[in-house]
């Protein structure tokens, strides 16, 4: 996931994306604003073993 502030710079990083495209499988680009990320409804049933151990928080920051 890459965060940016503006259109220009979003840009910047897909011809980036594209320059080093594998020869072979796929990447996707989603590009949302900032609106449009934070109308996203999640439709979950009961908590897996995962979200037990490790919390529902599903944004990890490395």
């Amino acid at each position: 996931m890459r965060i940016t502030t503006n259109r220009k710079t979003a840009q910047k990083h897909f011809d980036r994306l594209k320059e080093y495209a594998p020869a072979t499988g796929e990447v996707r680009i989603l590009r949302l604003t900032e609106k449009q990320y934070a109308n996203i409804t999640y439709l979950t049933g009961c908590p897996d073993e995962q979200e037990n151990t490790v919390g529902t928080n599903c944004h990890i920051m490395l």
